[in-house]
């Protein structure tokens, strides 16, 4: 559950979402390319689904699902499960892969102008600072730098206020709101 939609998987028609206590439901499958689901888990407002394709995720009720795979290297997911920042896959056949789920915990200043440095706290992030896809209310940028738990980027030209996105290997974060500023000067 998250809120008061509840979701079911079903072993041959993908996800089904109910916001009516169970009273009606509907499919929300957009991107899933297995409509075998045989696990589900929640974290935070994101849900996951385990399928015979591999892991999926949405952050917005179901309504769009992307492929989270990175270092599976067994796709048929039989079971999910999320515990201290941990994202456990298990597998038919080839035991259990976990993985630090992706969050943004933070991120400061929490608002800017152009080039002006944010620093993001979370968890999951890639070392690597390109593997890291940063947007500004859909404006990339690049990492400077990386670690775990910490990345600090650069605001992009361009950006205005609105949501901070992060995808870090095949993970994605649901988007947090930022502040643009513009730079004054004083003569």
């Amino acid at each position: 559950m998250i809120g008061n939609n509840i979701f079911a998987a079903s072993s041959y028609e993908g996800v089904f979402l109910s916001t009516n206590n169970g009273g009606n439901w509907i499919q929300v499958n957009n991107g899933l390319t297995d409509l075998h689901v045989f696990a589900l888990a929640v974290y935070g407002s994101n849900i996951f689904a385990g399928t015979g394709g591999g892991v999926f995720a949405s952050s917005n009720n179901g309504a769009t699902w992307s492929s989270m795979n990175a270092g599976l290297t067994n796709s048929s997911i039989a079971s999910l499960a999320i515990h201290d920042n941990n994202f456990f896959a298990g597998t038919n056949g080839s035991g259990v892969f976990v993985s630090p789920v992706l969050t943004i915990a933070n991120f400061t200043p929490v608002n800017g102008a152009a080039n002006d440095v944010i620093t993001i706290t979370g968890t999951g992030f890639s070392a690597t600072p390109s593997n890291n896809v940063v947007k500004f209310n859909g404006i990339l940028t690049a990492a400077l730098t990386a670690t775990p738990t910490t990345l600090r980027v650069p605001v992009p030209n361009g950006a205005g206020s609105g949501p901070i996105t992060l995808q870090s290997m095949a993970k994605r974060q649901p988007a947090l709101q930022f502040l643009a500023s513009r730079r004054q000067s004083f003569r």
